[in-house]
């Protein structure tokens, strides 16, 4: 997002510096009447940045392993991570999924709820989990979140993150 930013601040200024640099002259192309210069006139609009709207509440949740292969009896730091771009969501708990179960145990965790998270902000969670059985899972973390709408009222939603996949070798 900075790198946008910065190239389209880049791009105006340079663009100022050519328009402003120099003064254009134009000839009539009419014949009959008398070939004169003219001074042209140049405006420029500078591009508007600014955060687009957010949705009301669309928290996003991510999700990271320590090592994406491990042996069996070995242990798996999984972190995830709730971040919230808009509004403030009250409540957030964190539950770890794995799929299939059996392979990773525990294979669902289910934490307490912890504090409000504000606008702009996330929250990281951490699990340990040991690896079982040989396979293939998939890691899948999400989070329930309380919800305040403007015109009054509560309730529930909540965000899942993309898998991650573990292989348990023998």
């Amino acid at each position: 997002m900075k790198t946008k930013l910065i190239a389209t601040i880049l791009f105006t200024v340079v663009g100022l510096m050519l328009v402003l640099g120099g003064t254009s002259y134009a000839q009539s192309f009419d014949d009959r009447q008398p070939i004169h210069q003219q001074t042209i006139s140049n405006t420029v609009y500078l591009p508007l940045v600014s955060k687009p709207p957010c949705t009301w509440v669309q928290p996003t949740a991510y999700v990271a392993v320590s090592q994406p292969v491990v042996k069996v009896g070995d242990w798996v730091t999984i972190t995830g991570a709730l971040f919230n771009e808009c509004h403030y969501v009250g409540e957030p708990d964190s539950r770890l999924e794995t799929t299939p179960e059996g392979l990773l145990y525990p294979s669902r965790i289910i934490t307490g709820f912890t504090n409000w998270l504000s606008d702009g902000t996330y929250k990281t969670f951490t699990f340990t989990a040991q690896a079982v059985q040989p396979g293939v899972v998939s890691i899948v973390v999400s989070s329930m979140y309380e919800v305040h709408y403007p015109s009054g009222g509560a309730w529930w939603e909540s965000s899942q993150s993309d898998p991650a996949v573990i292989r348990i070798v023998p």
